[in-house]
């Protein structure tokens, strides 16, 4: 008899105890059992940082849960495999109506009417997928192989290739490692590159705006977020990591913000590491949680913490550059809260030095990702539809509520050739390298 696969050897004692038989007649949950249910579920997705931790607490209350993301009607899906009930159906139902009435709003809209919650079947629950995912994590050491995600929209392992060769090396991969063909979903993605006007002087200054280091390899990035540091007690900004002289580590690098003066200092730049200190990184190989450093000191105008660059107009796909104007009567963007375990299917923007003010759907969820241009990778990182180029690296990445900007990240990488897509680093995974940092 052949043994257990080792990707399937945790999983019997995940189980959830609502998974085993039952005898005699179900009993459905009743009005209150699943209003329970939906403000537990909300709970866990606005309190939780990480989407699929959050997704994974959620199949306390679906243990047949093998995905969870918005539609672009905005309307909740929920993947389910077959063996769920009938009351995991309801509850499903009504989580998913009151995730989508909090987590459906695009820029420019109001609360529309609701759309039902729609239940889709499918083959894997999520911790199954998760479980696999990690147990195949090296498949990003394969040439041409640029991310691994557990996408619970696909209800499926999805890996990015840059070619057919490298697609049909990862099946071969998924074959030695004798994982379920059906689990593998192969797709050919874009090369990822680090992007390394919002350029005029300003004191102090708000995320968005252009900034420059002294190596000309990177000459402009953007300012992210203003920040005060907790771990150093300082006024500052959050940049990205290849933003500095040299990505990981501190080297003390100079930025300067619309005239020839030196107005901050690199401290915070934590060091790459290795599979054995990183979870979910590829052996032999680098990586982070984010791409993300902390500069201030005493020449940082400290006063502009809260504050994002308004310009004159926002816009998103198949326009991938906007303005850089910034809207005179009304400058700033005043971010507020912060946007726990994004959703795929969830709206999101970034403010950047040279496409402005775009924003788009989120595609992939807390996805590894090789930037194709330094050969790092970067663990749980975040993919939305909305145009990017070059110097919008360090964006400041934010949604919309229908009332407030909650905090979402920084934006470090994207589609070099079409625009149309950014990657960002979620603002937990920030904190984790950084030390807590205060917004506002």
């Amino acid at each position: 008899m052949k043994s257990t696969q080792p990707w399937l050897s945790c999983l019997i004692l995940m189980s959830s105890p609502a998974l085993a038989a039952t005898s005699g007649a179900e009993v459905l949950p009743d009005r209150a059992a699943l209003e329970r249910s939906a403000a537990t579920a909300m709970r866990i997705l606005t309190t939780v940082p990480n989407t699929d931790e959050a997704l994974l607490q959620m199949e306390a209350l679906m243990p047949h849960m093998g995905g969870f993301y918005l539609g672009e009607d905005g309307a909740a899906h929920v993947l389910l495999t077959e063996d769920a009930s009938e009351g995991e159906r309801l509850t499903a139902r009504s989580i998913g109506d009151a995730v989508s009435k909090m987590r459906s709003f695009a820029r420019g809209q109001t609360q529309q009417r609701l759309t039902p919650t729609v239940v889709e079947p499918a083959r894997f629950r999520f911790s199954e997928l998760a479980r696999i995912r990690d147990y195949a994590t090296d498949v990003l050491n394969l040439e041409d192989v640029q991310s691994l995600d557990a996408n619970e929209r696909a209800n499926q392992v999805s890996v990015g290739v840059l070619s057919e060769e490298a697609a049909e090396h990862a099946r071969e991969y998924w074959a030695r490692l004798e994982l379920p063909p059906e689990s593998l979903e192969v797709f050919l993605q874009p090369r990822i590159e680090a992007m390394a006007t919002l350029s005029s002087y300003v004191r102090p200054v708000p995320g968005g705006y252009s900034i420059r280091n002294g190596n000309f390899s990177y000459t402009t990035c953007t300012l992210g977020y203003p920040v005060f540091s907790s771990v150093l007690g300082m006024f500052g900004f959050i940049t990205n990591s290849h933003c500095t002289d040299v990505s990981g580590g501190v080297e003390n690098t100079s930025f300067y913000q619309g005239n020839p003066f030196v107005f901050a200092t690199e401290y915070l730049d934590p060091i790459f590491q290795t599979s054995s200190s990183l979870a979910g990184c590829p052996s032999g190989q680098l990586c982070r949680l984010s791409d993300s450093a902390f500069a201030g000191g005493t020449n940082y105008p400290s006063g502009a913490l809260k504050e994002i660059a308004q310009t004159i107009n926002y816009c998103s796909l198949p326009q991938t550059h906007c303005s850089t104007t910034v809207n005179s009567s009304s400058p700033v963007i005043y971010p507020h809260g912060f946007a726990s375990s994004p959703l795929v299917g969830q709206y999101f923007e970034k403010v950047g030095q040279t496409t402005g003010w775009t924003y788009g759907q989120l595609q992939q969820s807390c996805t590894t990702v090789r930037d194709s241009a330094s050969g790092h990778y970067f663990v749980c990182q975040y993919t939305v539809a909305a145009g990017v180029d070059a110097g919008d690296s360090g964006s400041p990445v934010f949604t919309w509520d229908g009332t407030n900007n909650p905090i979402g990240g920084i934006l470090w990488g994207g589609d070099p050739t079409y625009h149309d897509y950014f990657v960002f680093s979620h603002y937990s995974s920030i904190n984790t390298e950084l030390g807590t940092m205060y917004y506002y």
